[in-house]
């Protein structure tokens, strides 16, 4: 592979920190790469030019003092911060290490318990995370969110603030991949979109909304999950020969024909009794129904739900025809009926922590959105999610 050429630092241009550890310094400002990466403070000393205020994990601050002074220890945490936290000038993070701590040993466990598979996986994750800094913040961004479930109101608003700091600076220094990227970016790629559209559940997961802005939330997340589409069509050949391969496995099963089961029928119905539908959307919608009773039918033949089928479950969106989406965005009512039906396959596996009760909230929306006009067509989701107990 070529490399690009290097280009010598300036005699005098290096920051501090890159001067005491000796070695090549970027020289962009305020925050040069290497102590973005390993969070240090980032400072340069320039005859006549102030001295940078230090930066911790690439956050600017316009702050300045006199090129004599000593660097300024970071401002500290907000008080929402855990006491424990709270380590003067200490140049490790610990709750960033926390985060790392935690997606290791439990937020990477969320679907397979395969431990060989998931041991794999993980490998695969942290050294393309350890190359690509955005997937890193993602991933730390994604532990958070997944603590802030589990502990106390006042220590969980501070895990929502760390969780969304990380995913703001993921998603700024994101970096598309170039025309013809390696493995290891389209790995990367991959892994960053699939955890930013499994975190963007949780947030349709939280307590109940109006119809409005829950659909505005939601039209967000399946925007999100599109996009991985595209990543995935784009360098599917270099995923089925990674690591993350096991991940896939749900593709296989979005090419099944006909559902055996009968769950879906009122739904198959009401799309052949529809007369303002196009032939291409009468097709799109059938496919989205078979795709749905498939997920169904694999339910019904297993005690819990296998991981196949959960990876088949949140990949729906993605999976969806075109047309489909166009119908979702215009709001028709047999889109949405059909979108209800999606929200009781999530039902299924409303135990995982970023699902929860998305499922009841998209029938529920959708059932007040439409009105009693067609509160019989959504008579057996609201049954299945127990719409009487939002």
């Amino acid at each position: 592979m070529l490399r690009r050429p290097h280009r010598k630092t300036k005699k005098g241009s290096k920051c501090e920190e890159c001067r005491r550890r000796h070695i090549r310094c970027d020289q962009v400002r305020p925050s040069c790469m290497n102590c973005q990466g390993s969070d240090r403070a980032c400072t340069y000393a320039s005859i006549g030019q102030p001295r940078t205020t230090p930066l911790r994990g690439g956050r600017s601050n316009n702050n300045t003092s006199s090129s004599s002074s000593p660097p300024q220890p970071p401002a500290p945490p907000p008080s929402s911060s855990p006491p424990d936290r709270l380590l003067g000038n200490s140049l490790v993070n610990i709750t960033h290490l926390e985060l790392l701590h935690h997606f290791i040993q439990g937020t990477f466990l969320f679907i397979d318990r395969d431990t060989a598979s998931t041991d794999r996986l993980k490998r695969t994750a942290l050294s393309s995370a350890f190359s690509n800094l955005y997937l890193m913040h993602g991933i730390l961004a994604f532990a958070a969110r997944h603590i802030s479930t589990r502990v106390s109101p006042e220590r969980s608003r501070h895990y929502l603030d760390q969780s969304t700091e990380l995913q703001t600076w993921a998603l700024a220094n994101f970096n598309p991949a170039p025309p013809e990227p390696d493995q290891d970016a389209c790995i990367a790629l991959f892994l960053f979109s699939s955890l930013t559209c499994l975190q963007s559940f949780a947030d349709i997961a939280a307590p109940s909304l109006d119809p409005e802005p829950f659909f505005i939330r939601f039209g967000q997340s399946f925007g999100l999950q599109r996009g991985v589409r595209t990543i995935i069509g784009d360098h599917w050949p270099r995923f089925m020969d990674s690591e993350i391969e096991p991940l896939l496995k749900w593709y296989e099963l979005a090419s099944l024909g006909k559902g055996r089961g009968s769950e879906c029928k009122s739904v198959r119905e009401l799309v052949t009794q529809s007369t303002d539908l196009s032939l291409e959307a009468i097709e799109a919608c059938q496919v989205a129904i078979e795709q749905l009773q498939c997920i169904l039918d694999e339910y019904s033949l297993h005690q819990s739900m296998p991981a196949h089928c959960i990876y088949l479950t949140l990949a729906w969106p993605l999976l969806v025809p075109e047309k489909m989406v166009d119908l979702l965005v215009l709001r028709r009512p047999v889109a949405l009926i059909i979108l209800a039906y999606y929200g009781v396959t999530l039902g299924l596996i409303r135990d995982l922590w970023m699902v929860g009760q998305a499922g009841k909230h998209i029938v529920h929306a959708i059932d007040t959105y439409l009105g009693s006009s067609w509160a019989s067509w959504l008579r057996w989701p609201r049954e299945v999610v127990a719409i009487g107990a939002l």
